[in-house]
């Protein structure tokens, strides 16, 4: 099912620069785009582009930043697919990262674990409310 080539269409030696995280991002969404925005596994897209830590967290962030929506089963990631931004002006809550973390029985605002001091669900937050700006600007 190799859709990119051996393994990917990206430059493996660059792994500690830009260019290679923004060449990651470009590729999985233009794999995600070839299948016709049907959900795909999430581990066989992690195969896919070799298996890497950096593609679970390129995938997270992308997550993060609604550009995909990764389904979840039991705090498991299974399914991949390509966000559809232009049905909502607003992040969709599954892309929340509360619903993806291990940590939720711990978080409570007076827990150590809390929203406040929670950096993935701040940069939800921040992207989300960035979507929602730019909706109005358009």
């Amino acid at each position: 099912m190799a859709m990119l080539g051996s393994p990917t269409d990206f430059d493996l030696e660059e792994k500690g620069s830009g260019k290679y995280d923004e060449s990651l991002e470009r590729a999985i969404l233009q794999y995600l785009e070839k299948i016709n925005h049907e959900p795909i596994d999430y581990e066989t897209l992690v195969k896919e582009f070799g298996g890497y830590p950096q593609v679970k967290d390129k995938l997270k962030q992308l997550m993060f930043q609604n550009k995909i929506v990764v389904e979840h089963y039991n705090g498991e990631p299974r399914k991949i697919r390509l966000a559809q931004v232009h049905l909502s002006t607003w992040d969709t809550l599954d892309s929340m990262p509360c619903f993806a973390c291990s940590r939720t029985d711990e978080c409570g605002m007076d827990n150590p674990v809390n929203p406040v001091t929670c950096k993935e669900f701040n940069e939800w937050l921040e992207d989300s409310l960035i979507l929602i700006e730019n909706s109005y600007e358009a």
